[in-house]
């Protein structure tokens, strides 16, 4: 072994030894992008928001046992809970984020109602006769029961994807959130009366769209 030369070339052996140790540990780690911090706007700069830092979806939310008010903490954490899943869905089928984080937003209602939390379901997507899995009843409605969250958004989109008109709207909505809001309406994708004009505001209150860039 030349010693001499590990003598004189000993800082550089020893950096490289370091930089090893660190590629070692970090191995198998998953770096994420970091995801954008999701803030409400001000109520002056949008006419249909709330000015307490509130979003109300309105006394007609039938399928919701729980307050019609929804806090800005319950909204960042549903949020943050569901960004990741709705960016990778976007890229695999074509529908912006932002407009299956506000859909299942609105029929979850922020992931609060009872039969979301019970089925995991947060698109509260109705048994058909073709459902072999697990099911869920509750206010005289049956829903798809899923072993886990992602399961349902996956299932999802799966539905929009298989229906008639979706080819049609993605090449003409293409990354426009608002066109596909717009072609969205009248689809039967939630009973919640008057989704279309929600989601948008949803969207609009909470910013969705940066997702859609992500």
């Amino acid at each position: 072994m030349n010693w001499k030369f590990i003598s004189n070339n000993w800082f550089s052996a020893a950096l490289v030894l370091v930089l090893l140790l660190v590629m070692i540990r970090n191995r198998g780690t998953l770096n994420l992008p970091a995801l954008p911090n999701v803030q409400p706007k001000s109520a002056s700069t949008h006419k249909s928001e709330q000015a307490h830092s509130e979003f109300s979806l309105g006394a007609e939310h039938v399928r919701n046992n729980h307050s019609t008010e929804i806090s800005e903490s319950d909204a960042r954490s549903f949020f943050k809970r569901f960004a990741q899943v709705a960016i990778s869905e976007r890229k695999k089928f074509g529908v912006p984020s932002s407009i299956l984080l506000a859909t299942a937003f609105l029929n979850s209602h922020a992931g609060l109602n009872d039969m979301a939390i019970g089925s995991n379901n947060f698109f509260l997507i109705r048994c058909s006769e073709e459902w072999e899995g697990d099911t869920y009843a509750a206010d005289g409605l049956c829903i798809k029961k899923y072993e886990s969250a992602w399961e349902g958004w996956r299932d999802f989109s799966i539905h929009l994807s298989g229906q008639t008109w979706f080819g049609a709207l993605k090449k003409a909505a293409g990354k426009d959130w608002l066109k596909w809001s717009k072609g969205m309406q009248g689809k039967d994708v939630s009973n919640i009366q008057g989704y279309n004009q929600k989601m948008i505001e949803v969207i609009n209150y909470y910013r969705l769209d940066q997702f859609d860039k992500m």
